[in-house]
Formats: C-alpha cells, sequence, structure tokens
C-alpha cells in the first residue's frame, strides 16, 4: 500500500495519520488543515458535525 498525501498526493517518507479516523495521511499540518472542512464528513471527529460545518463546505464548493 503506497502512502501519500491526501492534499497534495505527495508521497514523502515523514507523512502524519489523521488522529481522528487513522485512514488518511497527510505530509504537513498546514495540508491537513486544508482540507480537514471535506475530511470531517469522512473522519470520526471527537465533537459532533454541526450546521457550521456544513456551511463551511458549502462555501468551500462554491469558491473552488
Amino acid at each position: 500500500m503506497v502512502r501519500e498525501c491526501n492534499a497534495c498526493r505527495e508521497e514523502p517518507s515523514d507523512l502524519k495519520r489523521c488522529s481522528g479516523c487513522h485512514k488518511v495521511w497527510y505530509c504537513s499540518v498546514s495540508y491537513q488543515k486544508s482540507v480537514w472542512v471535506q475530511h470531517i464528513f469522512a473522519c470520526k471527529p471527537r465533537r459532533p458535525i454541526t450546521t457550521a460545518d456544513h456551511l463551511a463546505l458549502a462555501v468551500r464548493n462554491n469558491l473552488s
């Protein structure tokens, strides 16, 4: 299994795993934060998903 950053798709050796779901990897905290708005829905965060999360995703999708 090839590990790649969930944000940039690079394959560096020092990847860090998502602490919520342990299923995806990131090469930096900045990349993890950049895709968190989308990833929160596939992850198991330590807090409930709120209306604000849904709104943030809608805004992000509109800007893309």
